[in-house]
């Protein structure tokens, strides 16, 4: 009797195929060969042990190139009473190869499937395929499905939060720019078309406008019956200031044309070095006691009152070429006349201003840069009448001082009798103790120049005891031009 070289299943010595499994019992035939399983008085493929699962290295009476020796180490490959470098140990863990009681890091499993490498309810026992040899199961398609569906959903979502990220970044204000921009190529359709609702709309919501309004009466000292009625007549006062606004263009015969009109850049600003820009640009620090701070705390106290946030204030660059027709008035008198008030209609408005208003961008122009020539002259003749005033009480409290005889006396005696005094702490310090004491006590603070013209920035004074006349002038330090009681008109205006 022999066993078959597949199953194990004992059979008649001269049988050519196993009559259990089918398997050919011809050592050297192809399917032997390709089993690869046992020789039992040979080398005959090294591959099998019908004893024991010895990785299928055996040859009983022979050292089989060096796989086997029960007694001693075959070249380290097998020792059947210790570890054989890991390919098999009966006792023991063969570092993770075998364990015939347990799971060796997935290799072998007596009571379930061993990743596809031994079953001893399936599979001839003590048989072990190696890793090249055994199929692939479905199991690790699966598995390897699943981690491609892993790496596929966490590049996914990747991809995601990175455009999260990107639009809390930067989306938020890509989106509000567009917004604005379609709003200006809006607000330039409506100046063309004379829509002078849309116009208005597009400028400032009606709610707003009409708070604006109440606080401005609040302020005249309107009481709570006015306030009333002007909100229950609003809605009709406002249409009809639209309808008017639209019945006097349309009367004139206005047709305005802004040619290749562009928005060349929207940019966020900031509200203070807007304020600081228009100080600046008039050279003024301050203007009827407001200096800049002073101005933005104003604006930000009424933008909290109104909710706008100034933090979301932008500027809208455009261009365009300008043409204004009517029947009444001729264009080109009008840039005239314009430009004598240093105002190039060209530049009139080379940008708009956006701001953010319950969830809507409304737009008004950015008239600051056409307003301030005008302004300047404004401004300079509020600084020249100022300034006049000014010398006008230094030389009252100069006549009022020379009305204590001390103070006249004393400064009878002294040398800035009819001389030049600049009006400065420096400059006073030459004048007597008793007049000046006289004098500070009518004027107080000394003023300083307001308009500013070639350097000519102090008051000073000349006063004649004897003569009793006074005289008040501006000065750069060296040459003295009056202004009171005459004004240098040649120089002054």
């Amino acid at each position: 009797m022999k066993k078959c070289l597949k199953c194990g299943a004992e059979l008649d010595d001269d049988a050519n195929f196993c009559r259990y499994c089918g398997s050919s019992q011809k050592v050297d035939s192809a399917e032997a060969i390709a089993q690869g399983y046992y020789a039992p008085n040979g080398m005959s493929q090294d591959y099998y042990d019908p004893n024991g699962t010895a990785q299928g290295y055996y040859a009983p009476n022979d050292m089989a190139q060096g796989y086997y020796a029960p007694n001693d180490m075959a070249q380290g490959y097998y020792d059947p009473n210790g570890t054989a470098q890991g390919y098999y140990a009966p006792n023991d863990m063969a570092q993770g190869y075998y364990d015939p009681n347990g799971t060796a890091q997935g290799y072998y499993d007596p009571n379930g499937m061993p990743q596809g490498y031994y079953d001893q309810n399936s599979m001839n026992p003590g048989v072990e395929q190696p890793v090249s040899k055994m199929p692939k199961s479905g199991k690790s398609r699966e598995k390897k499905s699943k981690k491609s569906i892993m790496l596929i959903v966490g590049i996914a979502a990747a991809v995601v939060l990175a455009a999260v990220l990107f639009f809390l970044f930067f989306g938020r204000g890509m989106i509000a720019k567009s917004k604005i921009k379609s709003a200006a190529k809006d607000y330039a359709g409506y100046i063309e078309k004379l829509k002078v609702k849309e116009l208005v709309k597009a400028t400032a919501p009606k709610g707003l406008i009409e708070d604006i309004a109440v606080d401005a009466m609040r302020a005249d000292g309107a009481d709570f019956d006015d306030l009333k009625e002007f909100r229950d007549d609003f809605d009709d006062e406002y249409d009809d200031m639209i309808d008017d606004a639209y019945d006097e263009a349309d009367d004139a015969g206005v047709k305005i044309s802004l040619d290749d009109f562009k928005v060349e850049k929207v940019k966020k600003v900031d509200v203070k070095d807007v304020i600081q820009y228009v100080y600046d640009e008039l050279g003024e620090k301050e203007i009827e006691g407001y200096d800049v701070d002073k101005v933005y705390a104003l604006v930000k106290e009424k933008a909290e009152d109104y909710n706008l946030d100034l933090k979301k204030i932008y500027r809208v660059d455009i261009s365009y070429d300008l043409s204004v027709r009517g029947d009444y008035f001729d264009w080109k008198d009008v840039k005239d006349a314009l430009k004598g008030e240093g105002i190039n209609v060209n530049d009139m408005c080379d940008h708009l201003y956006a701001y953010e208003y319950e969830g809507e961008y409304y737009l008004i122009p950015g008239v600051e840069d056409a307003l301030i020539p005008s302004f300047k002259k404004y401004m300079e003749k509020v600084n020249r009448s100022r300034d006049i005033s000014n010398a006008d009480s230094i030389r009252t409290a100069l006549q009022t001082a020379l009305s204590d005889i001390d103070a006249y006396e004393s400064f009878y005696k002294s040398d800035v009798d009819n001389e030049y005094v600049i009006l400065s702490e420096t400059g006073m310090a030459k004048v007597p103790a008793a007049f000046r004491k006289e004098f500070d006590a009518v004027l107080g603070e000394y003023p300083e120049v307001k308009y500013i013209k070639d350097g000519y920035d102090k008051f000073a004074f000349k006063l004649d005891v004897e003569s009793n006349t006074c005289t008040v002038y501006v000065t750069n330090g060296s040459d003295f031009v009056e202004i009171s009681p005459d004004i240098d008109y040649d120089f002054y205006f």
